[in-house]
C-alpha cells in the first residue's frame, strides 16, 4: 500500500529443493540460506537456521554457515519519509521491519540416527520459526538507494524449547549504546546472541 510520503510492503518467499539417491542435502551451491540485508535482518547473512539447531557458542573461530534445502520466509516493512535533505536528489527515508522464517533439511542428516534438529517437521514449524524485529534509515539518491538497518531477534530458533523461542533482547535506555558498541566481551556476546546490524544497496524487496 502506498500513501503520499508512506508505504507498507510485504514478502512472502517459500522454496524446497529435493536431493535424489543417497544423498541427504542438495549440493552446497543450490541450497537456501537464511540473514543478511535482504532476508532475515537479525541474523548475519547465513546465520540462521537450520531449524532448532544451536549457534556455535561465542568466541569459537567458526563462522556459522548454515545452508539448508528447504525455507520459509516473510516480511512486512513499513516505510516513511524523514527528510528532503536535497530536493530531488538526496531523501533520507526511515523503515520499520518484521522478518520471520528459517531454513530446514528435508531428510534426517544425523550421522547417528535418531532425531535431528535441522530436519523440518511440521508439528514443531511455530517453535522454530526466527522472528527479528528492527529499523533502519535510507539515503535515496534517487538512481540508487543506500540502506542501514538494525535488526533484534525476538524470537530464536535454537532456543525453541523455552517458551516456542521467544525470547525479547535485554535492552534498555541506560545501556542501549554500550550493547550496541561496545568493546567488553558481555557487549559482543550479547550482539552474537541477539542483534545484527546490515548495510544494503537498495531495498530489500
Amino acid at each position: 500500500m502506498n500513501y503520499e510520503n508512506t508505504a507498507l510492503v510485504a514478502r512472502v518467499f517459500t522454496g524446497v529443493g529435493v536431493s535424489f539417491g543417497k544423498d541427504t542435502t542438495l549440493p552446497f551451491f543450490k541450497q537456501y540460506f537464511g540473514g543478511g540485508s535482504n532476508s532475515m535482518r537479525g541474523w548475519p547473512i547465513r546465520g540462521i537456521g537450520r531449524g532448532a539447531q544451536q549457534l556455535v557458542p561465542f568466541g569459537q573461530n567458526i563462522f556459522n554457515d548454515r545452508t539448508a534445502d528447504l525455507q520459509l520466509e516473510a516480511n512486512l516493512e513499513y516505510r516513511y519519509i524523514i527528510a528532503r535533505i536535497i530536493p530531488n536528489s538526496l531523501t533520507l527515508r526511515g523503515a520499520l521491519f518484521l522478518d520471520a522464517g528459517n531454513i530446514w533439511n528435508l531428510r534426517n542428516s544425523n550421522p547417528a540416527g535418531g532425531v535431528d534438529s535441522a530436519q523440518f517437521r511440521f508439528k514443531n514449524l511455530y517453535k522454530e520459526l526466527g522472528v527479528s524485529a528492527g529499523t533502519g534509515f535510507r539515503l535515496d539518491f534517487n538512481y540508487f538507494v543506500l540502506r542501514f538497518d538494525m535488526g533484534f531477534r525476538i524470537k530464536r530458533p535454537e532456543l525453541s524449547h523455552r517458551r516456542a523461542g521467544w525470547n525479547i533482547p535485554d535492552i534498555g535506555f541506560d545501556d542501549v549504546f554500550s550493547k550496541l558498541f561496545g568493546g567488553k566481551e558481555e557487549n559482543r556476546k550479547w550482539r552474537y546472541e541477539n542483534f545484527n546490524f546490515t548495510i544494503g544497496i537498495s531495498y530489500p524487496f
